[in-house]
């Protein structure tokens, strides 16, 4: 069954090593505290990661 909806049109994207490596980088350092990560896509929408 095709897809039809909006992901059914998107591009997939997967991490490459160096993706990997630098949330690794991210999740080490002990000055971010408790922040939050945001994804901000091309039309502005943001979008929190765990």
């Amino acid at each position: 069954m095709p897809r039809t909806g909006v992901l059914g049109q998107a591009t997939r994207i997967d991490p490459v090593p160096a993706d990997h490596e630098a949330l690794d980088e991210l999740r080490e350092r002990e000055d971010l505290g408790d922040g939050e990560l945001l994804l901000r896509t091309a039309d502005g929408t943001e979008i929190s990661l765990p």
